[in-house]
C-alpha cells in the first residue's frame, strides 16, 4: 500500500511565503540603518569611530561610503588612510592603489595578506605582499601612462 506524501495546504505556503517578506524587510531595515549610522561615523573627530566605520563597510561590501573615504586617503593620520585605503580596496577602487601599496610597509602580515589580495584582484598582478615589487610596478605602469598621454 503506497502512502501519498504530505502536501502543504494553501495557508502554510501563505505563511512561509509571510515569513520570508518580512525577513527579507527586516534585512534591508538593518542594512539601510547601519550604512547611514556607519557614514556619519566616516565624519567624526573621534580616529577609532571613522576605523570602525570603515571596518563594518569593508565588511558588509557597503558601497555608501566610498566618497567619504576616498578624502580619508588624505588623512594626517595612517591607520585612517591605510583603513580607507582597504574599505575602497575592497570595493575595488584604483584610487587607492598608492595608500596600499605604501601600507605593505605595516609589520602585520594578515594586513599584508589582504591589501596584497586586494591590489591582484584590481590590477591582475600578483607581487605578493612584496612593497619594493609594487611600488617599482606602480612607478612603472605610471611612467608608461605618463608617456602615453604625451
Amino acid at each position: 500500500m503506497a502512502t501519498k506524501p504530505a502536501q502543504r495546504g494553501p495557508i502554510t505556503v501563505l505563511l512561509m511565503i509571510l515569513a520570508i517578506l518580512c525577513f527579507s524587510a527586516f534585512l534591508t531595515y538593518f542594512m539601510h540603518k547601519n550604512s547611514t549610522t556607519d557614514s556619519r561615523q566616516l565624519k567624526s573627530s573621534d580616529p577609532a569611530a571613522v576605523i570602525e566605520a570603515l571596518t563594518a563597510m569593508k565588511e558588509r561590501h557597503d558601497p555608501t561610503g566610498i566618497a567619504q573615504a576616498t578624502a580619508l586617503l588624505e588623512s594626517n593620520n595612517p591607520e585612517i588612510a591605510n583603513n580607507a585605503a582597504l574599505y575602497l580596496g575592497a570595493m575595488g577602487k584604483s584610487v587607492s592603489i598608492p595608500t596600499l601599496i605604501n601600507a605593505l610597509k605595516t609589520p602585520d602580515a594578515e594586513i599584508r595578506n589582504e591589501i596584497s589580495l586586494d591590489l591582484s584582484q584590481m590590477t591582475g598582478e600578483f607581487l605578493g605582499d612584496n612593497y619594493d615589487a609594487w611600488h617599482t610596478w606602480w612607478l612603472t605602469k605610471n611612467e608608461a601612462t605618463t608617456q602615453a598621454s604625451r
